[in-house]
């Protein structure tokens, strides 16, 4: 009787390891590299009031990355799971990054942790820099003497004759017929090689669409003119129809259908930023404006907008094949769901990577309370 009256009046267990739990639980069913992500993730939000558990999901993820055959996705890995430690635990920054030369040779973390020795610890720096020349590939891509560059312009005024050495590496790489890089790339590598300052690197970025004025016109006015217009300028201009803040915005039914023939644009969108972002926006519109049905087919439709993007659904899928991390638009959906209030069950959506996300999310609410509003979207 005395056992079962403690086990009452014990203190409910805390919240935040449950949802641990659960985000654990929906990693081990994520793809490889969406796996490793997710715990990166929860590792930062973890990292300042339960630092044991964060050590613990990096070294996860670490050790999982390792297993990884592509070694720009290695590298990507590592400089997330690098940067993850930094805040709270030094010594094991400063350990991953020792261990990755001859893993990981591009991995950004090798450039930074290389910078950190130079400023703090300048006696070790011409010790890491030695073993970094020594990991050099012996068949290297322009990747590799790029950061081979990187490295020997932070080496340069601490120690000029190991550089030399550094110099001399690049040049012969490049010099290599088995050296395969374009043409652009390998002028760029040999003026850098030679001294000249590094190229700064060419936007990403879909350039705005030229649009057409719409002074003086209304909503209707504006639709048709839309209709008129290449896929991103009509999108462009739907948009402008459902800013809900103006002072007179269209009526709801107008709005909705604006909203619903955007969403039909929008599939002629080639997988891009663009594309995540317009689908968002009309995710979040319709679901509010009250067509809850729309608003999952919107949103299944960013579903396979991300994965056209970013190839990365399948277990097998252990390499990143384009700029970016494929975790970062699905935590930034999450986030713009919730700061929206709709959960994903809403839209009929069951996707563990996103559930794994906006679980994070509830898990930084749990332990460090209510968070900013996420408003790029």
């Amino acid at each position: 009787m005395l056992a079962l009256l403690l086990i009452l009046l014990a203190p409910p267990a805390e919240p935040w390891k449950d949802i641990l739990a659960r985000i654990e639980a929906y990693a081990v069913s994520e793809p490889p590299v969406l796996s490793v992500d997710t715990r990166i993730r929860a590792a930062k939000v973890l990292a300042s009031k339960h630092p044991e558990e964060a050590r613990r999901l990096l070294a996860e993820a670490a050790s999982l990355t390792y297993t990884f055959t592509d070694a720009r996705t290695r590298a990507l890995l590592f400089t997330d799971i690098y940067r993850a430690y930094q805040p709270f635990a030094s010594d094991a920054a400063g350990d991953l990054a020792a261990a990755l030369p001859l893993t990981a040779f591009t991995a950004e973390a090798l450039a930074s942790h290389l910078r950190d020795t130079v400023k703090r610890q300048p006696e070790l720096a011409a010790q890491e820099y030695s073993t970094l020349l020594a990991a050099f590939p012996s068949n290297p891509t322009s990747d590799d003497v790029r950061q081979l560059l990187q490295f020997t312009r932070d080496m340069r005024k601490l120690s000029p004759d190991l550089t030399r050495d550094g110099l001399a590496k690049a040049r012969a790489a490049l010099k290599d017929r088995r050296f395969q890089a374009e043409p652009a790339v390998r002028r760029e590598l040999e003026a850098e090689a030679n001294g000249a300052p590094p190229s700064k690197p060419e936007s990403t970025r879909t350039s705005d669409p030229e649009l057409p004025s719409v002074e003086g016109l209304d909503d209707l006015q504006i639709a048709a003119l839309a209709r008129r217009q290449p896929p991103l300028a009509a999108l462009t201009l739907f948009l402008d129809n459902l800013l809900d803040d103006e002072k007179n915005p269209p009526p709801l039914l107008r709005r909705i259908a604006y909203a619903r023939e955007a969403l039909e644009i929008s599939e002629k969108l080639p997988p891009s930023e663009d594309r995540l972002v317009v689908q968002s926006m009309l995710t979040r519109r319709l679901y509010h404006y009250g067509d809850p049905l729309r608003a999952a087919a919107a949103a299944r439709l960013l579903e396979e907008s991300f994965r056209k993007l970013y190839d990365c659904e399948s277990a097998a899928c252990t390499a990143i094949r384009l700029q970016g991390n494929p975790g970062e638009p699905v935590a930034d959906f999450a986030e713009y769901l919730l700061d929206n209030n709709i959960r994903p069950a809403a839209l009929g959506l069951g996707h563990p990577s996103l559930d794994a996300r906006v679980l994070i999310l509830d898990l930084d609410q749990a332990l460090n309370g209510p968070r900013k509003r996420f408003s790029i979207f």
